[in-house]
């Protein structure tokens, strides 16, 4: 655990890894600022998945460097089978889970329909910058998410991914 949070540098952002937890199974722990934190999350990130899932293929846990300031967002696709691949776009973190504010589009994207995707969410002043907090990068997460639709639509063996 030392190597791992060193390498990266405190404060981490530390993440349960498992194809079987999501979201609300305290797999996620932010703001660790020692070694000494980073091995208490740990084991408590660990507890918690297990208590939620017992059968949970866990296979680890992820540490990230703590990100500064910003708005946190989330990409993910999926492959409609109807449609074929459909890209979602919303605010991340907890805000996806307790707003649930995301849209979708059908990939591939036009780059106008990329930009109406992110105007359309409810959340959207967030990201132009409110109480003086500054505007997200609005053409970055909208090049990102062409990336992605191209991604999609050129790799059908992709079923499901999220990004935050």
């Amino acid at each position: 655990m030392e190597q791992a949070v060193t390498e990266v540098g405190l404060p981490v952002a530390m993440k349960i890894s498992s194809p079987d937890i999501k979201f609300d199974a305290g797999g996620v722990l932010l703001k660790i600022k020692s070694v000494e934190q980073a091995q208490e999350a740990f084991q408590k990130i660990i507890k918690n998945a297990k208590a939620f899932n017992p059968s949970a293929k866990i296979e680890g846990v992820l540490v990230e460097q703590m990100a500064k300031g910003g708005v946190e967002v989330i990409l993910g696709a999926a492959k409609d089978p109807k449609f074929g691949p459909i890209c979602m776009f919303g605010l991340g973190g907890t805000f996806v889970e307790a707003m649930q504010d995301v849209t979708f589009r059908l990939a591939p994207m036009t780059e106008a329909s990329a930009g109406m995707m992110i105007k359309t969410i409810k959340a959207y002043k967030v990201l132009k910058g409110i109480r003086g907090a500054g505007p997200s990068d609005i053409d970055a997460i909208k090049d990102c998410l062409l990336r992605l639709s191209q991604m999609v639509s050129e790799h059908p063996e992709i079923v499901e991914l999220d990004i935050s």
